[in-house]
């Protein structure tokens, strides 16, 4: 699987623009810094060393520039891409960066614990743009770089997710009367994506597992396999299933693989998972789906593909010890670590 990774890292790589972003968009640049991060790649590493320093500089600048990083989603993936950043580097100008970045987070938390697009503060909460702010809080919180309201936001965020969690799963969002707001629920499959989103956040929130975590990872275990032996069998079932399905994958594949107890659990799941996505890689290194919200066989479906296949397929073992909420306490708080320059 090792060659996969490297040729899909490779064809990231070579997909980044000049400035050091991917599509000029926060969202999908987040994504892609997460991958070489994930792998331990940093400033200093010698193939990719230049790939991360670039693209942590554009992400800097264009929060500079602009003053947050677009919509919650953008906004959230870039936030927990930078914090990952900084806990890897300790480059100074990034901590500025990341406090005001993860206050827009704490500003815009409903009161319940939950956030909606653009950060609405109103009835209708959505687990899907949760997930994002809550790894950014909890990334921010194990860098050790202090904020005010974190804390709270936390525990606001853990309170949210064991409320909503209903029958071994978490829905995509609330009922609403809000017509507007109603449009735009338009993401497929939503109570099985976001199981996986649901179960991995309230993990990352409380750095340990409880009896709602067990029995989400069980939901995931006993749902969500069954359209990867779908498309095992026939892969020509590939955009139809990934299409519905790929986003919520990533959120799986990091709950079964934290969350599970037996490990025999985490074995089940890969044993199934891993060659679905590897058989879909393209010979140069991405994945496409033609499907599904933000997919597409273009220069931005093909990043966001292949960014959260990516993300599926690097393990834990190679990312950032952010999976332990408790250990914030022995992180390393100084700026002594890589030095690079914001222009």
């Amino acid at each position: 699987m090792k060659a996969q990774e490297h040729q899909a890292v490779k064809w990231l790589a070579s997909m980044q623009l000049e400035n050091g972003s991917w599509e000029n968009n926060p969202g999908h640049s987040g994504l892609a810094l997460l991958c070489f991060l994930e792998r331990g790649e940093t400033p200093l590493s010698i193939k990719y060393g230049e790939t991360v320093k670039t693209s942590i500089q554009w992400l800097a600048k264009d929060y500079k520039k602009k003053g947050n990083w677009g919509n919650a989603y953008s906004h959230g993936i870039a936030t927990f891409a930078m914090a990952e950043a900084y806990s890897m580097t300790q480059i100074p100008f990034l901590k500025p960066i990341i406090k005001s970045a993860v206050k827009r987070i704490i500003d815009g938390q409903q009161e319940g614990g939950g956030f909606d697009y653009n950060y609405k503060k109103g009835q209708r909460w959505d687990m899907s743009v949760s997930g994002w702010q809550f790894q950014a809080l909890v990334a921010t919180k194990l860098t050790g770089v202090e904020v005010e309201g974190l804390d709270k936001a936390i525990v606001k965020g853990r309170k949210f997710c064991k409320q909503v969690f209903k029958a071994g799963s978490f829905s995509y969002c609330n009922t609403t009367t809000d017509k507007k707001a109603d449009e735009k629920i338009a993401y497929p499959n939503p109570v099985n994506n976001m199981t996986g989103v649901g179960t991995f956040s309230l993990y990352r929130l409380m750095g340990k597992s409880n009896k709602d975590i067990k029995a989400g990872l069980k939901t995931i275990c006993n749902t969500r396999l069954k359209d990867l032996r779908d498309i095992l069998k026939d892969p020509r079932k590939w955009d139809d299933i990934a299409g519905k399905n790929l986003y919520g994958w990533y959120f799986d594949t990091r709950s079964v693989y934290n969350t599970a107890f037996i490990r025999k659990e985490w074995k089940k799941w890969t044993k199934i998972h891993e060659p679905v996505i590897i058989k879909a890689q393209h010979q140069k290194g991405y994945w496409v789906v033609s499907k599904g919200p933000g997919m597409g066989d273009n220069q931005g479906g093909k990043i966001i593909a292949t960014t959260l296949c990516l993300l599926q397929l690097i393990k834990p073992m190679h990312y950032m010890p952010t999976f332990d909420v408790r250990k914030t306490k022995d992180l390393n708080n100084s700026e002594d670590g890589v030095v690079i320059e914001l222009e």
